[in-house]
């Protein structure tokens, strides 16, 4: 039987609200240097979703069997009852990171599993009632919010953090919406169903190779994917120190592009995928900015992924 804790990271990987399934800063803290933001009604909307619940059927995964189990102890069903998961913190360190999850009203039945835990019990931090559970070897905080019909819930194995969250919930903490200039970047293109973004300099990225020439540098970070007539776009901006620096990156991973598609083009006939990749990346550079654009056909990289899975599976059998 699976945890809550388990239960929510789950929710956190089928990434795997003013409108709730889009992403509103006023209901994150001012104080987050990290956010990913999964629009699941978007997400549902496109080829890929209805792609990838193919191929988790086709290979037997174990999603399914996970979300049957879900709404079996619940009464919730991801792919009907969510509208978004947002992931945010201070360091991308999940010890310490909030999630919410925002849905309809059959988001209560996490709850009601919450009180079902032996361990269970109400940890009351000023004034505010958490449900705390032990899982795993840790303790799961969790705190329900009405919105009208809708429903949001928040856990973190981090009773602190999940406080802050609670407290810019109810206006008494400063959000990112009301941050002035918020380091941060927190606001996704129209059409994106996954954005993430970062400030500040992450851990390991100086230790990768001659891209950390950005990204080891960047002031911030934003990561966005979206779908639009059957093609899959992404696009990574980066921002750099000085709008020197932004050239000089912007020459280093272009660079790199044009000798990756060297050396794929010497390559075997099953690099040609890849190959296809690398023609299609869009360089920008505006100021002290940096981006990467890549646009690629849903059925074809559905195609690729349901080649991954032949493969696996003969070489399984």
């Amino acid at each position: 039987m699976k945890t809550p804790a388990l239960a929510l990271a789950g929710l956190v990987l089928l990434a795997a609200p003013a409108s709730a399934e889009r992403l509103d800063p006023r209901l994150v803290p001012a104080t987050a240097r990290f956010l990913v933001h999964i629009d699941v009604e978007g997400l549902k909307r496109t080829e890929l979703w209805t792609g990838l619940l193919a191929l988790a059927a086709a290979s037997e995964e174990d999603l399914l069997t996970w979300m049957a189990v879900l709404e079996a102890e619940t009464t919730m069903d991801p792919r009907r009852d969510l509208q978004s998961v947002t992931l945010f913190g201070s360091h991308p360190d999940p010890e310490h990171l909030v999630v919410l999850v925002a849905g309809n009203e059959r988001l209560d039945g996490l709850v009601a599993r919450l009180e079902k835990e032996p361990s269970h019990r109400l940890l009351d931090m000023e004034g505010v009632s958490l449900h705390q559970v032990d899982a795993d070897g840790q303790s799961l905080v969790g705190f329900p919010e009405e919105r009208g019909e809708g429903r949001l819930f928040l856990g973190s194995y981090d009773p602190g953090e999940l406080l802050r969250a609670v407290r810019v919930l109810r206006g008494r903490d400063p959000s990112l919406a009301r941050a002035g200039e918020a380091p941060l970047p927190s606001t996704p293109r129209e059409g994106s169903f996954l954005f993430l973004s970062a400030t500040g300099q992450l851990p390991g990225l100086d230790e990768i190779g001659p891209e950390s020439v950005m990204l080891g540098h960047a002031k911030s970070i934003a990561l966005e994917l979206g779908e639009a007539n059957g093609v899959l776009d992404a696009r990574l901006s980066v921002t750099v120190k000085s709008e020197e620096m932004a050239r000089n990156a912007s020459e280093v991973i272009q660079g790199l592009a044009a000798l990756g598609r060297l050396a794929v083009g010497a390559g075997e006939e099953d690099m040609k995928p890849l190959a296809d990749l690398l023609d299609r990346l869009r360089f920008g550079r505006s100021g002290d900015v940096v981006t990467v654009g890549l646009s690629f056909e849903t059925k074809a990289l559905l195609g690729l992924a349901q080649g991954h899975v032949a493969i696996k599976a003969k070489r399984d059998a």
